[in-house]
């Protein structure tokens, strides 16, 4: 009874995030929604040659009662202080998400610095913002945040607010593509990584699907996210569909996917395309295609 009750308040509170927009603890705008905005305001930046910024303010790990609280403080201060046009989300339990429609480093520059003086000292957080034009893709505006703001937690303050250039590398130096492989399959878990291992990617693994959404919460939670996930149509646990259609709705193109399907099922390879995933090989696969599809995948989403 108490696993049922507490799945009901999770598709409920889901329900609430897709239909109002708003997170229904905060107040905020959802992940999904502030997504949706900040690709609406890419497209308009394209349309009327102007700038598009980026900003995360991130809390550090702390007591649970303290960093709601906390997070709080930070939301109340950024919505005193940000403009009426900017658009505030969630982005996690730690992370404010912000997009900030026709504004240069400069501005970014000082908008952060107005945040800290709202807040007086009472939060601690970092800060990274990144600002570009209507060309950039937002995988690619998120990958080169996310790296702003994992230099700025190291204590390099120097590149945690810049500009974005679309086509420029997103990743840190030295940062190699990360795979996340769901399959309950040895053998094809080990060819994959000596595979991927050979081409200088960087595997990670899940035996079903509930254990690969527990993986991405925390590379999210570390800003470490993979730039991709393979996953089989058969693995236990959580359904393939759902773990895709989860992967999609929460992390959208930051997170692509790639589905692994035995070729007498089509209904799985139509369940896996119309739940997000970006392809579908069939089993058994060409290691030479396979690889080449993986490329082409990592490729689109600025990994490689």
């Amino acid at each position: 009874t108490a696993v049922l009750t507490v799945l009901a308040a999770l598709r409920r509170n889901e329900t609430i995030r897709d239909l109002g927009g708003r997170d229904p603890v905060t107040g905020l705008y959802s992940h999904r929604t502030t997504l949706e905005r900040l690709e609406s305001e890419l497209r308009r930046a394209r349309r009327l040659g102007q700038y598009v910024g980026v900003l995360l303010a991130h809390l550090p790990d702390t007591d649970g009662e303290f960093q709601r609280d906390a997070f709080t403080r930070l939301a109340h201060a950024a919505h005193r202080t940000l403009r009426s046009t900017d658009v505030l989300g969630r982005f996690n339990e730690r992370t404010l998400f912000v997009v900030l429609p026709g504004v240069d480093v400069r501005v970014l520059q000082v908008l952060a610095e107005r945040i800290r003086r709202e807040v007086r000292g009472a939060v601690s957080f970092e800060v990274a913002a990144t600002v570009c034009d209507g060309s950039a893709e937002p995988a690619a505006l998120f990958a080169d945040v996310q790296a702003r703001m994992l230099r700025a937690i190291a204590g390099d303050t120097q590149s945690a607010i810049g500009r974005f250039e679309a086509g420029q590398a997103t990743r840190t130096t030295g940062d190699a593509p990360r795979v996340l492989v769901v399959d309950t399959d040895a053998a094809i878990v080990e060819l994959l990584r000596f595979f991927c291992a050979r081409e200088g990617m960087e595997v990670t693994t899940a035996a079903d699907g509930q254990r690969a959404l527990e993986a991405l919460e925390r590379a999210e939670t570390m800003g470490q996210l993979p730039d991709l996930v393979m996953l089989d149509t058969f693995i236990p646990g959580v359904d393939a569909t759902t773990v895709i259609d989860r992967i999609h709705r929460r992390y959208g193109a930051r997170v692509p996917v790639m589905a692994m399907s035995v070729s007498d099922v089509p209904e799985r390879v139509v369940a896996a395309f119309d739940a997000g995933a970006l392809d579908v090989i069939s089993k058994p696969f060409s290691v030479t295609e396979l690889m080449a599809r993986l490329r082409r995948v990592l490729s689109r989403a600025g990994a490689l």
